[in-house]
């Protein structure tokens, strides 16, 4: 490949170069780039990974109004502002809260943290007097520090910021490369970028992500707190289960074909099914949303909440109305029943 290409690419014209490039892979591209200037300028153009990257970019896209209609605005509600960790406060004796719940704020003068009198500690925080002590700009945050109100507010809106933030809180943080470079740059210069360096970006972060989701989602490598949540989901399937043969009206519907779906449900109920419907919906909502919206029929859980806690972290029927897309996504016979074909 290498001998042809010096040999051959000098006589073709750039169109007939770009022809030919657009049947190669990825490292093919790379050898040919390295064979000479003309070929590595060729190589490289917008033309030859203009394609490739609409079509990775297509695979796995991100829901970006839920993104930005949901995980933003929370972000927006909580900016996951550092905590205080100036010198003491005296004069008086002041004790900063660092609950994280509403004790930090940004204003125009810098980053305001809530405290209360050292000495009212021993009281309920209902019942401590509270007192706003301001850390003037420039203000430090993630390790750089930001001269403005508008520069912090910037800057909170950052992915990156946004995990070391939560790991701070314990709540576990993604790599940075784990985090998508259109989300991490914006989708406007995440844009600006050359074609092959958008490739490249989206192709990283995809190969950082899936072959972990790929690992976690082997049942062989289920954690005890895994295993013990599917349990518990089990059981309440179960028992769902057992009141809706107990109590559901049937006329009109086929015992047979209901005896079958009881017969489906039990199994499906299993943990390790419930284990890999939910890893599987994991992977989808990766390639269809990226790694901050709610996965498909699995409420309240995000790719990002099974990255950083597992199937641990899992509790899709703990919302007033989340149970009808949960068990619904499960089994088949629960579909029947949300949509009243098996009404009580």
């Amino acid at each position: 490949l290498v001998v042809v290409a010096t040999m051959s690419f000098s006589l073709l014209s750039d169109d007939e170069c770009i022809r030919i490039l657009s049947h190669l892979e990825e490292p093919e591209l790379d050898l040919v780039a390295e064979v000479s200037k003309t070929c590595a300028r060729v190589a490289r153009c917008d033309a030859v990974w203009a394609s490739r990257a609409k079509d990775l970019c297509a695979r796995y896209t991100f829901d970006r109004r839920d993104f930005e209609g949901n995980f933003l605005y929370l972000l927006e509600q909580d900016p996951l502002l550092p905590a205080y960790d100036g010198p003491p406060l005296r004069m008086p004796y002041l004790t900063p809260e660092n609950s994280g719940q509403g004790d930090r704020k940004i204003d125009d003068m810098g980053l305001q943290h809530r405290c209360y009198p050292s000495a009212q500690r021993g009281r309920a925080p209902s019942e401590r007097e509270r007192v706003w002590v301001t850390t003037e700009f420039p203000v430090t945050c993630c390790g750089a520090r930001h001269a403005s109100r508008a520069a912090l507010e910037q800057h909170c809106l950052d992915m990156c910021h946004y995990e070391r933030m939560q790991s701070a809180r314990g709540n576990g943080r993604l790599p940075d490369s784990w985090i998508d470079p259109r989300l991490r740059l914006g989708q406007a210069a995440f844009t600006a970028l050359p074609k092959r360096e958008q490739y490249l970006r989206v192709h990283l972060y995809v190969a950082k992500v899936l072959p972990e989701i790929e690992v976690m989602s082997d049942p062989e490598n289920w954690d005890v707190l895994g295993k013990a949540n599917l349990e518990r989901l089990s059981r309440q399937g179960l028992a769902f289960l057992e009141e809706l043969i107990a109590g559901a009206n049937r006329d009109g519907f086929d015992e047979d074909l209901f005896d079958e779906l009881v017969a489906c449900c039990r199994a499906d109920l299993e943990p390790t099914a419930i284990g890999e419907h939910i890893c599987a919906a994991v992977a989808e909502g990766f390639r269809a949303a990226g790694v901050y919206s709610e996965v498909p029929n699995v409420p309240y859980f995000s790719v990002r909440d099974f990255l950083t806690s597992g199937l641990a972290g899992c509790d899709p029927d703990g919302g007033s109305s989340s149970g009808a897309q949960w068990w619904s996504g499960v089994s088949e016979i629960f579909e029947h029943h949300y949509e009243g074909e098996l009404s009580w």
